[in-house]
């Protein structure tokens, strides 16, 4: 990711406005879009306008980026300045005469963006400034607290020059000063959304990105290596593995489980499973739009849990496609009561747990296979989730089968090996608030009665 043009201050006061616009309209060029001359006229003004703002001796260490790309929102920011102590995010609205709140939200979009997801914003402020060239002019209002992203300022174009010495005063000198060229370099990784993971899995250029989430965080890559491993090590010696990928809510699990089904084992014929309904009709559908899937190959890696399930139970000698399954939610699998009840809207097919039939489905195969159980940790809410120990109990009766897991998820035995690159502990989701999940999870360890993720997985966790 870069911005379509790059220049220090001084630079950019070499150049005239219809220069910078020109040079804007070739990078626009080549991306194969359509330059309309309102588009032109609008980069002509915004450059003019910058020029009165940015004649001040201030400045001239600063470094000016045009059209700024942020992947995750599918838009650019018009034009950042880099100083020595902020990254200043600019919207520019030619012409307008008002502040609308539409346009505040869009700069501070922004700049939360960016301090999220770019590796550059982490020890400086993000500060998002929306320009109305011809709106009132504002006083300045500085914040209490300089750090993170403060609420988007309103300036108009005569103020603009102002307010850029206001808010530099107003942060003061940092006890280390930003350099523009480490924070142009700096990974810009944001996190996808489920259909935005599967399709960029599908497209083999964009899959690396899908798993460098967060510039700052331990990315998916040391788990997906793990589960790798182990899927390996159960064809190289023909065993029969279930992986469990613990984690806090929001750590990426699911976007693990992804990466498996649609990156690394592409070609291998995985299978994702899941029991939320309505997100295997959407994927599906999402990934034989944008990726031009054929849908039996989308019916194929992407499945129903409950269908699965319910298919090779009424096929006792049918063996499944997928050597790998990747059970999504694994900590909601059903127990025995639940699988086998009847309801109004369906005749139950099954007579043991879920993950009992999933292991004895799986065991048709002549040699190796793989489970890799995807759990959140206390997250086994509703009437018959059997949580980890229903899993922990399957394995123990099953001795061709083994498991590994993270240390601390399940107590020792025979049968199971310990891998902590398994436990993902980084939440991906919630950015802004990394401290949250963690927190919980300690509550819910430390809660009087409770040796575990939950009631139910007493057995299988160690105590506390």
């Amino acid at each position: 990711m870069r911005a379509w043009l790059e220049l220090s201050v001084p630079e950019f006061f070499a150049l005239s406005a219809e220069d910078v616009a020109a040079r804007l309209a070739y990078s626009q060029a080549g991306r194969h879009a359509t330059l309309e001359l309102t588009q032109r006229n609008a980069w002509v003004a915004m450059a003019q306008g910058l020029r009165e703002a940015l004649a001040m001796p201030e400045a001239e260490a600063w470094t000016l980026l045009l059209e700024y790309d942020l992947l995750r929102l599918e838009k650019r920011i018009d034009a950042i300045l880099l100083t020595d102590r902020a990254t200043l995010v600019l919207e520019w609205k030619d012409r307008a005469a008002r502040f609308l709140p539409g346009d505040l939200r869009q700069v501070e979009d922004y700049a939360l963006d960016l301090h999220d997801f770019h590796g550059g914003c982490r020890a400086h402020p993000v500060v998002p400034l929306l320009v109305a060239t011809d709106g009132p002019a504002t006083p300045f209002e500085p914040p209490l607290i300089w750090q993170g992203v403060p609420p988007p300022m309103k300036v108009n174009r005569r103020q603009l020059g102002e307010r850029l010495r206001e808010v530099m005063a107003a942060i003061g000198t940092p006890a280390r000063p930003m350099i523009a060229a480490e924070w142009v370099a700096a990974p810009y990784r944001p996190v996808p959304n489920v259909l935005e993971a599967a399709s960029m899995l599908f497209d083999r250029h964009r899959s690396a990105a899908m798993v460098e989430a967060r510039a700052d965080a331990s990315n998916l890559t040391r788990t997906t290596d793990a589960i790798l491993r182990a899927i390996a090590d159960a064809r190289a010696s023909g065993e029969r593995v279930v992986i469990f990928v613990t984690g806090i809510p929001g750590a990426g699990k699911t976007l693990c489980g992804l990466n498996i089904v649609f990156g690394a084992l592409r070609d291998s014929g995985a299978a994702f499973l899941t029991g939320n309904a309505p997100l295997v009709a959407v994927l599906r559908e999402d990934l034989r739009r944008r990726s031009g899937e054929r849908k039996d190959r989308a019916r194929t890696v992407l499945q129903n849990v409950h269908r699965f399930l319910e298919h090779h139970v009424l096929r006792p000698a049918e063996i499944p496609e997928a050597r790998v399954i990747v059970f999504d939610e694994a900590q909601r699998a059903w127990d025995q009561d639940q699988a086998s009840r009847d309801t109004q809207r369906r005749v139950s097919r099954l007579s043991l747990s879920e993950p009992a039939h999933t292991l004895d489905i799986m065991g048709r195969h002549g040699g190796w296979c793989a489970i890799v159980a995807l759990i959140g940790q206390g997250q086994e809410i509703n009437t018959g989730e059997a949580g980890l120990e229903e899993w922990a109990s399957v394995i123990a009766q099953r001795p061709e089968w083994r498991a590994v897991a993270a240390p601390g998820r399940l107590l020792a035995q025979p049968w199971l090996t310990e891998d902590p690159a398994l436990d993902l502990t980084v939440p991906m989701r919630s950015v802004r608030h990394p401290q949250g999940a963690p927190w919980v999870d300690a509550v819910l360890r430390a809660m009087p009665g409770r040796r575990g993720g939950s009631r139910r997985s007493m057995a299988a966790f160690p105590s506390s």
